[in-house]
């Protein structure tokens, strides 16, 4: 998400990125919180930007930070969300932003080809018809 060679690394250091109103309100607009190390349900992860007060991502709800989805199993204590597939409301939304020159109907494809790889992989937690699917939500004006 932030530095795809570290994302993944189990050793990470815990990041975020912080809403500009999350900033505002909880950390005072600190203009020196970048670098800085904050509590998240007591763990400690350190700021490694502050978003613009434009930015509030897809949600419709402006969310108060952005981090990593494999560090969420580090502030959720417990949490199995990146193993676990037996929950009943077991889904993840995500977004992302097509690569200059691709088309919509080739990154379903790419998200067909996913989606047969982790069955493969996981052939009880996934059923046959299960998929990824793609619905454009925005585009951008130039």
């Amino acid at each position: 998400m932030f530095d795809p060679a570290l994302d993944e690394a189990p050793d990470t250091e815990p990041v975020v990125v912080l809403a500009h109103g999350f900033w505002q309100r909880h950390i005072g607009a600190d203009p020196l919180i970048v670098g800085k190390k904050i509590r998240l349900n007591g763990k400690p992860v350190t700021v490694i930007g502050v978003a613009s007060s434009e930015f509030t991502g897809l949600s419709l709800d402006e969310p108060a930070l952005w981090m990593p989805i494999t560090q969420q199993p580090y502030i959720v204590n417990g949490s199995h969300l990146l193993t676990d597939f037996s929950a009943d409301d077991n889904s993840v939304q995500m977004w992302g932003r097509l690569k200059p020159g691709l088309h919509p109907k080739g990154a379903e494809e790419e998200l067909r080809s996913l989606a047969a790889e982790l069955r493969k992989r996981y052939p009880s937690e996934i059923w046959e018809k299960e998929s990824l699917p793609s619905e454009p939500v925005a585009t951008q004006r130039a």
